[in-house]
C-alpha cells in the first residue's frame, strides 16, 4: 500500500449523524425529553434559539439518575456509518490526525468510541455533570451560538489544512473555516443555500476517496483567525 503522507492536514469529524447513522442527541431528546425536545429543535433549526440555549433547555430537565438508562439506550441503538473503521485505518496509515468534534455529550461519544481514543488526535464534546438532581452541561470552545464551536476547535490546530466531515447545523461554523468539506443532510442543505462548495457523502468510503484526491493536490493552508 502506498502511503499519501500529509502532516499538513487534519480531519475534524462530527459524531452524531456522521460517525453514527442517526443523531444520538436527537434520539435521546425524543426518547427522554419528548415533545419539549421537538419544539425546541424546531426553534433551533429556525435559528430562533441558539444551539447552546436549546440543547441546555432540553437536556437540563433530565434527572441525573437517568444517565445509565441513556447509556444503555445508546449501546442498543447506535449504528456506525459504513466505512468509518476503514477511514480510521486510512488516517492511521497516512499519518493524518483524526479529531472527533461533537456538539453532543461526552458520554455519548465515550460509550461508542472510548476504546479507540488512543487512535484519535483529540476528542471535543459538551461535558455533562450529573452530581446534582438534573443534568448540567459544561461548555468549552463556545461562540455566540454553539455549545461547542468547531471553528474554535480548529484554531487549536494552526498551520494545517482543515478537513471537515459533518451533517448538521452544529458543523456550519467549522465548514466556514475548512479547506475541504464533506457534507450530508442538514449541513449540505445549509451550504447549498449559501452557495458554498462541499463534497456529498453517504459512507466514509466516499470520504476516503475525496481525501485521497485532496492530498494529491497543491494544498494551500488556510490561516486561522
Amino acid at each position: 500500500m502506498v502511503k499519501i503522507s500529509n502532516s499538513r492536514s487534519v480531519v475534524f469529524c462530527d459524531f452524531d449523524g456522521t460517525i453514527t447513522t442517526k443523531g444520538m442527541i436527537d434520539e435521546i431528546g425524543e426518547v427522554f425529553v419528548g415533545q419539549r425536545w421537538l419544539e425546541l429543535k424546531r426553534q433551533m433549526l429556525a435559528r430562533k434559539l441558539t444551539l447552546r440555549e436549546g440543547v441546555a433547555m432540553a437536556f437540563e430537565t433530565i434527572p441525573s439518575s437517568q444517565k445509565e438508562a441513556i447509556v444503555e439506550h445508546i449501546r442498543k441503538t447506535a449504528v456506525i456509518r459504513e466505512g468509518f473503521w476503514q477511514f480510521m485505518d486510512f488516517c492511521d496509515d497516512n499519518g493524518i490526525p483524526l479529531v472527533v468534534a461533537s456538539g453532543g455529550f461526552d458520554f455519548f461519544v465515550e460509550t461508542v468510541l472510548s476504546k479507540y481514543y488512543s487512535r484519535l488526535a483529540g476528542v471535543y464534546t459538551i461535558g455533562t455533570d450529573v452530581s446534582g438532581k438534573n443534568f448540567h452541561l459544561t461548555h468549552t470552545f463556545v461562540c455566540d451560538s454553539c455549545g461547542l464551536c468547531k471553528a474554535k476547535v480548529m484554531n487549536e490546530y494552526p498551520g494545517k489544512a482543515h478537513i471537515l466531515v459533518g451533517d448538521g447545523l452544529t458543523d456550519l461554523h467549522g465548514a466556514y473555516e475548512s479547506d475541504l468539506v464533506f457534507a450530508r443532510a442538514g449541513l449540505a442543505e445549509y451550504l447549498t443555500k449559501e452557495g458554498r462548495a462541499y463534497n456529498p457523502y453517504d459512507t466514509f468510503f466516499e470520504v476516503i476517496d475525496g481525501v485521497k484526491e485532496f492530498l494529491k493536490s497543491d494544498v494551500t493552508v488556510r490561516q486561522s483567525k
